[in-house]
């Protein structure tokens, strides 16, 4: 309805309990009057908040090594083509409310937020589908947005299956891209690893975690899947292993050779590890 009702030359989409920086307006206004283009991406800071008391506060910093030491940088359409992955590894577009956004390029194209998804991943897939039709796009090295999270009433911490259902949704959204694109199959077959291992997350890391049976279950299912869309991709783990894509190749050789207990604890392992760095950092 927001869309619809939307009459500006940009739209901006914000989460009901996050926060701005009061200077995220006037700032981007003045990028995008100096190089109008369809998209510009910022950082966020992400609050995690348990029983209302802050227990970390990290600042993305995706940006700083697309940027190259630049404060801000504009990609062409084909700038954009080119660098699409190692963007997309960075987790910048995760999130629709990273960015502003050119309303002629959402409603000429008549896109829509998908209203199945109730759970998270409609930001990523609408990002996706931006990307798709954009001329151009344009990063800042700057936090302006506050993301607050809180556990236990996030969306993202309850399990659901159609949190499972919506995530292939949207690695089937990205094979299309990238293969529009130009990109070759072994890195398909790396974002259907990543969705994998949010699948794995969302089984393990909420708070109605999954059991180890019913884990395996969907694990299964998920193969088949998978196999019926990528067939064998055994030369495709090569590929990744020569390209230094170490942990989409050992996700995706363990899920090929269907060791899902090895599986379900590599993904425990380094969750820990990046919990025990958290806690380092901090």
């Amino acid at each position: 309805m927001g869309i619809d009702k939307s009459s500006g030359d940009y739209l901006f989409f914000m989460d009901n309990d996050d926060e701005i920086k009061p200077e995220l307006f006037s700032d981007c206004v003045n990028y995008l009057n100096q190089c109008p283009t369809d998209i510009i991406k910022f950082e966020k800071t992400r609050r995690v908040i348990v029983n209302n008391a802050l227990e970390k506060d990290v600042a993305s910093t995706g940006i700083k090594s697309i940027n190259e030491g630049k404060k801000i940088k504009y990609f062409n359409r084909n700038e954009l083509i080119e660098k699409f992955y190692d963007i997309y590894s960075k987790n910048l577009f995760m999130y629709i409310w990273t960015g502003i956004f050119s309303r002629k390029l959402i409603t000429d194209n008549g896109l829509r937020f998908n209203e199945l998804f109730k759970n998270g991943h409609e930001d990523i897939l609408m990002n996706m589908q931006c990307i798709y039709y954009a001329d151009s796009i344009a990063f800042v090295d700057e936090v302006y947005y506050i993301h607050n999270w809180r556990s236990g009433t996030s969306a993202s911490s309850i399990f659901t299956m159609d949190r499972i259902r919506d995530a292939m949704i949207v690695a089937d959204y990205e094979k299309h891209l990238l293969k529009s694109f130009g990109y070759g199959s072994e890195y398909v077959l790396a974002t259907y690893m990543d969705n994998l291992f949010i699948c794995l997350h969302m089984m393990n890391g909420s708070i109605n975690r999954c059991s180890i049976k019913k884990q395996i279950k969907i694990l299964k299912r998920l193969n088949s899947r998978f196999h019926s869309i990528l067939g064998n991709y055994n030369e495709d783990i090569k590929k990744l292993v020569s390209k230094k894509k170490y942990k989409h190749a050992l996700l995706a050789f363990l899920f090929y050779a269907k060791r899902y207990i090895t599986l379900i604890a590599v993904y425990k392992l380094y969750a820990n590890y990046v919990n025990i760095s958290d806690k380092l950092k901090k």
